[in-house]
């Protein structure tokens, strides 16, 4: 999806990613290399969190490290109701988002002040 509707950014983030793979690599150190055969499942977001509690839910934040541009993959995992708990608030947008498990959205996370209600 990204690659399909921000060419240029994902290509963008794409080599960013890919050069500090091989600087890391570069190094010489093997607690610092990022090349795994996993490079093609992972793609270019190459870090993940997890909020893997029952009642977790994050505070109203953005993603400050990350790319300004870029954009970030949220995807809800587990069994829950959509419809009863699991909400992705968008606060600058003004949105409440029924976000059921599996399902996609690709934000902006350094710019949109983003958080999760409790599943």
């Amino acid at each position: 999806m990204y690659k399909t509707y921000r060419t240029r950014n994902y290509q963008y983030t794409k080599d960013t990613v890919e050069t500090i793979r091989q600087y890391a690599d570069d190094l010489g150190n093997p607690a610092y290399f990022l090349q795994t055969p996993y490079n093609k499942v992972i793609g270019i977001f190459p870090y993940r969190t997890f909020n893997l509690a029952r009642q977790l839910a994050s505070i109203p934040h953005t993603d400050n490290n990350n790319l300004v541009q870029g954009w970030c993959s949220i995807i809800p995992s587990g069994d829950f109701d959509p419809v009863k708990a699991g909400y992705l608030v968008l606060w600058d947008l003004g949105l409440v988002v029924e976000f059921p498990p599996s399902s996609t959205i690709l934000i902006p996370s350094s710019m949109v002040v983003h958080s999760n209600t409790p599943i």
